[in-house]
């Protein structure tokens, strides 16, 4: 009698342990892809991973990497007495940037300023020594300015910038003649040098609070990942005391902050 229904019971548990087991698999599985990547060849790894859930999460992936936006905020032309102003606006706001220093700006009354740059997790690039035109006069002359540079910073942090910016953008009229031959010798060197595609133009004319404001609200949209050229001299206050604003203004479009040497690749105008 009891027989006939003795099968059908094991089976029935067999099944539901069956069940189980297979959604402890794809949810132990499930979570150690969270920090894979979401492909169809992780899902052949697995065969309870089913292909309903794959599409699910590959396209939130997709929409992720959609609307992810960085912003990269840097300044050129530092240090200098504003400097602190500029590191303590983004120390309160727990945002990294990019520092493009002049060599012959780095002295007793600024190495403490460089220093609390490197500590507080910002990253430095060379900009030049001297940033005069006459630096671009030749290939040699170039590199030589450059050297100084990397030299200075380097004795006084420990750490060999790899990153710089030319002084008026790789694009820049003086540079031209020399441009590619100085890129060449610099990039073996393991050197990479990156432009921008947003100005606050704080240093032409005579910026004001709306001007600067202005310039970058009307261009950084335009990019999911805006590289906003600010200067850090003792003639740019103004440009320190909007940080705050402007820091504010791309977090709430959503904009994460970073520094130049995690952007792959770097963004640099197009040479012919």
């Amino acid at each position: 009698m009891y027989k006939k229904w003795i099968l059908p019971v094991i089976c029935c548990f067999a099944l539901f342990f069956a069940l189980l087991l297979q959604k402890h698999n794809y949810t132990q599985y499930a979570a150690t892809l969270q920090n894979q990547p979401i492909t169809y060849e992780n899902i052949k790894k697995h065969p309870s991973y089913d292909k309903e859930n794959l599409q699910t999460m590959i396209s939130k992936e997709n929409t992720h990497k959609e609307t992810k936006k960085t912003a990269y905020l840097t300044f050129d032309d530092g240090p200098s007495e504003i400097t602190k102003i500029v590191l303590d606006a983004l120390k309160q706001q727990n945002v990294k940037a990019t520092f493009f220093l002049i060599g012959n700006s780095i002295n007793k009354e600024t190495e403490s300023i460089v220093k609390r740059m490197m500590s507080e997790g910002h990253t430095i690039g060379i900009h030049s020594f001297s940033h005069k035109n006459s630096i671009y006069h030749s290939t040699d002359s170039y590199l030589d300015d450059f050297q100084k540079t990397s030299d200075k910073i380097l004795q006084l942090t420990g750490q060999e910038p790899k990153i710089f910016r030319f002084p008026w953008g790789s694009s820049n009229q003086y540079l031209c003649k020399n441009c590619a031959q100085v890129i060449s010798i610099l990039e073996k060197k393991g050197y990479t040098y990156y432009d921008w595609n947003v100005s606050a133009e704080d240093s032409v004319g005579t910026p004001s609070q709306y001007s600067i404001l202005h310039n970058i609200k009307k261009d950084y949209k335009k990019y999911k990942e805006p590289i906003i050229l600010m200067h850090d001299s003792s003639i740019n206050k103004l440009t320190a005391q909007l940080l705050p604003d402007i820091i504010n203004m791309l977090k709430e479009s959503n904009y994460q902050f970073d520094t130049l040497d995690h952007m792959d690749p770097p963004y640099q105008y197009p040479r012919d």
